[in-house]
């Protein structure tokens, strides 16, 4: 395995750019969205760089939060209101992952929209997998 340096990341990137511009800016527009969710976890949350390891537990909280939507037989189409006023519903806790994989990528760096991209791309090549089925 070989650490993609900042050259090696902007070529792979340019290159995929190069075929799509409309991938470039969706990934800008992504980047937004990070930036903006990172700001709100700083300002509301108290989220900091220091803790990577409770970040990954919260999204496994969040992702549990969506098991159990799941499991609790809620129309998974559908958005809900609780008595409190907080949105619910399977779209809701798959925002709330979204959310959290933004917060840890704004507070710890991580190039989430950079891998993103690079991932489809390699899906979109890669087509499917023998044995992957579940």
């Amino acid at each position: 395995m070989r650490k993609l340096t900042p050259q090696n990341l902007h070529d792979d990137l340019n290159e995929i750019y190069e075929q799509s511009s409309l991938v470039e800016a969706q990934a800008g527009a992504l980047q937004e969205v990070v930036d903006e969710v990172h700001s709100t976890a700083v300002r509301n949350w108290g989220v900091d760089d220091q803790h990577l390891h409770r970040d990954l537990l919260l999204l496994h909280e969040e992702v549990s939060e969506a098991a159990r939507t799941d499991r609790e037989g809620l129309d998974k189409t559908a958005l809900y209101r609780s008595e409190e006023g907080k949105l619910e519903g399977m779209g809701a806790e798959l925002a709330d992952i979204i959310i959290r994989c933004c917060s840890v990528a704004g507070a710890h760096r991580v190039p989430l929209v950079e891998a993103l991209v690079l991932k489809m791309a390699q899906n979109a090549r890669r087509g499917r997998e023998p044995g992957k089925g579940y």
